[in-house]
């Protein structure tokens, strides 16, 4: 055996080792650069909408009761907070948490003829719209709703469309009806 000259094949495999380590940290490097590339330098805009989007389905979303309490997905909302005569009932939300939350419900007022005590609940099929979402640190709530007539409403009611300041977060009630 002889251990002064190494075999040709061996020294073949002692070259090519620094050449394969090279090879090597060559593709490392560009499997680096290619996903910085994908992910530090892609569309920010895209980044951005995806990032707001979550924030958006994290925060919780609310809509105020008469009492001030944070409601999530209300089946009901009470209009007239002093003596519940006016109200929205069987709400089935379609969107909720969005820039506006919209449903389909009925409309419910006494009509107090002769007087509320002795008046008759009406019931008129809706549509509901809350807005005006205001955006806090850890939640966000509605303050403004649109009900809009789809069919019949009361007679003293001359518009299709009424609007409602529901902010009980400000102790606010109606503040137009159209």
């Amino acid at each position: 055996m002889n251990t002064t000259n190494p075999p040709a094949r061996n020294r073949r495999y002692a070259q090519a080792g620094p050449l394969v380590f090279a090879l090597v940290v060559a593709l490392a490097a560009a499997g680096a650069i290619w996903r910085m590339a994908t992910s530090t330098f892609a569309d920010p805009a895209a980044k951005v909408a995806a990032a707001a989007t979550a924030q958006g389905q994290a925060q919780p979303t609310y809509l105020f009761n008469c009492a001030g309490n944070p409601r999530e997905h209300p089946s009901s909302i009470v209009l007239a907070c002093g003596d519940g005569n006016e109200s929205i009932n069987a709400i089935q939300w379609t969107t909720w948490g969005l820039e506006a939350a919209k449903g389909t419900a009925l409309y419910e007022v006494n009509d107090c003829e002769p007087s509320c005590a002795e008046g008759k609940q009406l019931e008129f099929p809706v549509a509901v719209t809350l807005s005006n979402l205001y955006r806090g640190e850890s939640s966000q709530y509605y303050r403004d709703l649109t009900v809009t007539f789809t069919e019949n409403r009361p007679p003293w009611v001359t518009s299709s469309t009424q609007e409602f300041d529901v902010d009980n977060s400000r102790s606010a009630n109606k503040v137009n009806s159209q």
